[in-house]
């Protein structure tokens, strides 16, 4: 989330095969019914039917981000499908409220809670070094005053994070050091800072639990458009808690986040991303990720731990879309695992992230929810294939089933297609049994006994295509 708002927001998802299945632009569309998928939003979402999920849930690329009322979420976690969850506030002081005086009760409540009733789920940690008695604390500013920061002494660090992991092994085995921390109000103190703080995590992680994972914390869309020369009319948007300027504070986050990626790479495993602005920009993102690692002549897998929209110009409906199309096109650029920012409403004063959870405070489903559930489940055990060119205006991209350590066999092969201004396609009939969806699992079309082909209107709210 937009660091500048996110501290108040909650305390704190045939390959070349083309033979098997390739969909062609064309300028006129052959004889036969012809689909819309506009409008079709959440109709007729209680009637459909789901898959039974059969993946694992660190196989799943779906995670959520952003819980509270954990008892009450459990049955929506299992229902909407995800395989992991990340929990963004690992205080330290929460922990360790005294030096070497542990309180894991709080976390060993929640674990337990989460294998009881959605065994299936990962979970993930992000770690904070917000402590008062190890971390010199600001007086001056509200959101500061909450800000992590560097240690006085990183022994105690050590000591906190080795203990930590090795309790909650191994129930938790992907941990993150710090959120945002390129943005000030996440973390005060410099990008030198940040890396001692980060070697010292990675290390005490690793001996306390060797086969644990260390993700890099996230940074936010914005401080990779300053480099891309992007700015968006919400982020001039400034309180007065900082000395800084906005511009300022925008040119120090994209400076010290290319410091990290920079020189410190032996210290974590995979690379955050969080994306907040308009989903057509989300390839940009990740391209500008995996060229700065370029650079330094490594790569690392990229997971986005935070995506979620529209910030702008919000209707449910229009979320019930975005919700399916920045996790695909998320994936299709090579993210791994893609977590939705939120599962409730957000109880916050900034209304730009009030209305992004997949239910409403009370629990109403949203639109958003039996689009992101119908997702899920219609791609558990699929993983991205390639991108398919459609012809003008239109989206499409293939998934393929593939068994849990199996390679090659096809199985179910599923093309997801949008198009944001409306577009015409035909699709070669390839399968024996070929089936279109809506964005809610409603069948639209069937493929008749000896068609070659289906012509298709597609608009804006992704529809599936299924061929078995």
């Amino acid at each position: 989330m937009k660091s500048l708002h996110k501290s108040h927001a909650v305390r704190f998802a045939a390959l070349a095969i083309a033979a098997l299945m390739t969909l062609v632009g064309v300028s006129e569309l052959v004889k036969g019914r012809l689909l819309s998928a506009e409008a079709r939003g959440s109709e007729g979402h209680s009637s459909v039917a789901l898959p039974v999920l059969t993946s694992s849930g660190k196989a799943s690329p779906f995670g959520l981000m952003g819980l509270d009322r954990p008892e009450e979420a459990m049955p929506y976690i299992k229902d909407l499908g995800f395989g992991w969850l990340r929990l963004a506030q690992v205080d330290w002081g929460r922990f360790e409220p005294t030096p070497a005086q542990y309180q894991w009760g709080m976390g060993d409540r929640f674990v337990a809670l989460v294998k009881r009733e959605v065994p299936r789920v990962q979970l993930l940690g992000t770690i904070r070094a917000i402590n008062p008695w190890a971390v010199p604390q600001e007086n001056h500013a509200e959101m500061l005053s909450r800000a992590a920061g560097k240690p006085e002494n990183l022994k105690d660090y050590y000591r906190f994070v080795y203990q930590l992991v090795k309790h909650f092994s191994p129930d938790i085995n992907y941990w993150q050091i710090e959120n945002e921390m390129e943005t000030l109000p996440m973390w005060k103190d410099d990008a030198g800072a940040y890396l001692e703080l980060l070697k010292t995590g990675y290390r005490a992680a690793k001996d306390a639990n060797p086969s644990c994972v260390i993700i890099l914390g996230g940074f936010t869309d914005r401080t990779i458009n300053m480099h891309l020369g992007k700015v968006h009319p919400s982020d001039e948007v400034v309180g007065d808690w900082s000395p800084l300027t906005q511009k300022q504070r925008l040119e120090r986050s994209a400076k010290f986040a290319q410091t990290v990626l920079d020189k410190g790479s032996a210290y974590f495993d995979i690379v955050d991303l969080h994306a907040y602005g308009p989903y057509t920009e989300i390839p940009e993102l990740v391209q500008w990720l995996k060229n700065a690692m370029k650079r330094n002549g490594y790569q690392k897998p990229i997971w986005a731990t935070e995506i979620s929209g529209p910030t702008e110009k919000y209707s449910e409906q229009r979320q019930a879309e975005e919700a399916v199309k920045r996790t695909i096109l998320a994936l299709s650029e090579g993210v791994e695992k893609v977590f939705w920012f939120s599962l409730f409403d957000a109880n916050t004063k900034q209304e730009r992230f009030r209305k992004l959870g997949l239910t409403t405070r009370d629990m109403r489903k949203k639109p958003a929810y039996f689009t992101y559930r119908y997702m899920t489940h219609h791609l558990d055990g699929c993983r991205f294939v390639q991108k398919l060119k459609v012809g003008p205006g239109v989206r499409a991209f293939l998934f393929r089933s593939v068994s849990e350590g199996e390679k090659g066999a096809p199985g179910r092969r599923v093309a997801v297609l949008w198009s944001d201004t409306g577009g015409s396609v035909q699709i070669p009939v390839m399968g024996k049994k070929v089936t279109v969806t809506d964005s809610v699992g409603k069948v639209l079309e069937t493929a008749p006994a000896n068609a070659t082909k289906i012509a298709l209107k597609v608009g804006s709210s992704p529809i599936y295509v299924e061929q078995k």
